[in-house]
C-alpha cells in the first residue's frame, strides 16, 4: 500500500514501479486488496475454527498484545531494512541493518 499510494518516490523509483496514475483508479484497486486481504484471513480462520477446533483454540490462546507488538515491530523493522537496501544499498546501509539484527528487531 505504501509503494501504490507513492508515500516514498525514491523507493518506488528504485524497485522500478510505474505509477497507476489516476487517484480514483489507485484508490479502487487498494480497496479492493485491503478487502480481498481480510477476506481471506476471516476465511482461513472459520475453515480452522471448523476443521481444526483444538489448533483454532490453541492459536486464540496465545494471541495477546505482547504477542503482536512483538509482530507489528519486527514487520515494521523488514520494512526499514528493506527501505535502506533499495534506497542506496550502501555498506552504511548494511551496518545499520545487521545491528537492527543484532538487537533482535527481527
Amino acid at each position: 500500500m505504501v509503494c501504490a499510494f507513492e508515500v516514498f518516490p525514491a523507493f518506488n523509483t528504485g524497485i522500478g514501479m510505474v505509477s497507476l496514475g489516476d487517484t480514483k483508479l489507485r484508490t479502487t484497486v487498494l480497496t479492493l486488496l485491503l478487502i480481498d486481504s481480510l477476506g481471506t484471513l476471516l476465511w482461513d480462520r472459520l475453515c480452522v475454527k471448523l476443521f481444526a477446533p483444538d489448533i483454532y483454540k490453541a492459536t486464540m490462546t496465545h494471541i495477546n498484545t505482547y504477542s503482536i507488538y512483538l509482530t507489528l515491530r519486527k514487520m515494521g523493522a523488514t520494512c526499514f531494512a528493506i527501505f535502506l537496501l533499495v534506497k542506496d544499498g550502501s555498506l552504511i546501509s548494511l551496518g545499520m541493518i545487521f545491528y537492527m539484527y543484532k538487537l533482535g528487531l527481527f
